[in-house]
């Protein structure tokens, strides 16, 4: 059994491992808890804060390429490397206790997986008479999974005599993928007449323009399940509604077992996206704040999307063996009821839209302190409508070597920790960084990772500029 459960913990991982939440797996952000922002000039505010652009502090050009530029993330709400350190060893006798010690690390009634995953491919910043510009190509993919923690229960524990006369239900369990390319157009503009006020010495305001191409989605709208054992009586249905476009077909009809024809449509949806924000700087600029909103409006249409609804029926226990071929497992467990399959559908689904608050504090020339509140607008793949809160510090008395630490908590992640370092010589600049998520080293629940690399020419207008 404990096989078993580990091969359906990879087969629901492998079709996520190709899954955005852009601004999610940034270098700088996991080492500082998502709250680098106010210290990003260039390209690096694409995708948090546009205003902040139009800083004096930028550089004259930024430059980004996919060289040495990737970001990932695979987390879930339940198994650790302690976890399966702990449970799942060879000849391990699973009592009582250590049954009721595994689900009681499942969060909620579901079984939550995320997968982010986040390519820069060209970004470039530069200034003009009148404006900051940047102009950016970048590539993402988001996939959110719930599995029932009543599967779980099932496998790990059985339907024992306790549970005769009990329907069990499986309709926490459900999925949405998300794979994009995005391109920016940004443009970012200092207000020069300020208010007489010795507090404030720079006013900045931005805005990004989006194009986005949708290269696949898919969406499990609807999940019911549920499942009746008791003396002499075994009642199984299920019920799935699902929506995908970019890869349809190439899935075994359920009444004659051919597979159908594979179609890939790379450029399967298209829509537009606005981001809004506003910086300043304040104190002599000592305290850096901003406020802006990603993806304020946003949405992708897709055509030639694949609508199904399979309704199946059980007549018998279900046999855990074979989860690697599902298909051929669904044939052999599961009864067609009633099948309803759509093509040509037009389907139109969002990306994240965040509220960004952010503050900076330069506590020396060596030390600054970072804050940021995210608050979410929508939920959907990739993104989540809780709040979600970090700090972070960063230290550069190296200036070659700056070193960072973070922390945050809310949102889809719980709490987490991050750190990380950059590499910084001359016009290079390359940081990496990495989180752990809901614990720390092999007790987290999840594991981010990222590498940037920025290239900076330049050092602004205003004299003695670093560009950290």
């Amino acid at each position: 059994m404990k096989k078993y459960l580990l091969i359906l913990l990879v087969a629901l991982l492998i079709p996520a491992g190709s899954a955005l939440a852009f601004n999610q797996v940034n270098a700088r952000a996991l080492a500082m808890g998502g709250a680098h922002a106010t210290l990003a000039r260039g390209v690096q505010t694409i995708g948090w804060n546009p205003a902040f652009m139009a800083f004096d502090d930028n550089p004259a050009v930024s430059v980004y390429t996919p060289l040495f530029n990737l970001g990932m993330r695979l987390s879930n709400d339940f198994l650790s490397l302690n976890t399966v350190n702990d449970y799942f060893e060879d000849g391990l006798y699973w009592d009582e206790t250590i049954k009721n010690d595994i689900l009681s690390e499942i969060e909620g009634d579901a079984w939550d997986f995320y997968t982010d995953f986040y390519l820069p491919i060209l970004a470039v910043s530069f200034p003009t008479e009148y404006i900051n510009m940047a102009i950016s190509y970048d590539v993402g993919m988001s996939a959110d999974w719930q599995f029932s923690k009543e599967f779980v229960s099932i496998a790990i524990d059985g339907n024992g005599v306790e549970h005769l006369g009990e329907r069990r239900d499986f309709s926490d369990t459900g999925s949405r993928m998300q794979a994009t390319s995005r391109i920016g157009l940004t443009f970012a503009k200092e207000f020069h007449e300020l208010p007489d006020v010795d507090w404030l010495s720079q006013l900045t305001a931005g805005f990004t323009f989006t194009y986005y191409i949708g290269h696949a989605f898919a969406d499990v709208i609807n999940a019911e399940g549920s499942m009746l054992v008791d003396v002499g009586v075994f009642e199984g249905t299920g019920r799935f509604e699902t929506v995908n476009a970019g890869v349809t077909g190439g899935s075994r009809d359920p009444i004659t077992g051919k597979a159908g024809d594979t179609e890939i449509d790379p450029m399967a949806g298209n829509g537009v996206g606005l981001d809004l924000g506003v910086g300043a700087k304040l104190l002599d600029d000592q305290l850096t704040v901003g406020i802006s909103v990603v993806n304020l409006i946003n949405s992708i249409t897709w055509t030639g999307a694949q609508h199904r609804i399979n309704s199946y029926a059980l007549v018998e226990p279900p046999s855990f063996n074979g989860l690697t071929t599902p298909e051929t497992w669904f044939e052999e467990n599961m009864t067609l009821v009633d099948s309803l399959v759509e093509d040509g559908v037009d389907y139109t689904t969002e990306m994240p839209s965040v509220v960004h608050l952010n503050a900076g504090y330069e506590l020396s020339d060596d030390l600054h302190v970072a804050t940021n509140a995210r608050f979410g607008l929508n939920d959907t793949a990739g993104g989540t409508k809780k709040a979600r809160l970090g700090v972070g510090l960063e230290w550069h008395t190296l200036k070659s070597f700056p070193l960072r630490v973070g922390a945050s908590f809310g949102g889809r992640g719980g709490l987490s920790y991050g750190m990380g370092f950059g590499l910084h010589q001359g016009f290079w600049h390359t940081d990496i960084g990495w989180a752990w998520e809901r614990g720390f080293l092999n007790a987290a629940n999840g594991l981010h990772m990222a590498i940037r690399t920025v290239f900076f020419f330049g050092g602004g207008d205003k004299p003695g500029v670093d560009i950290r």
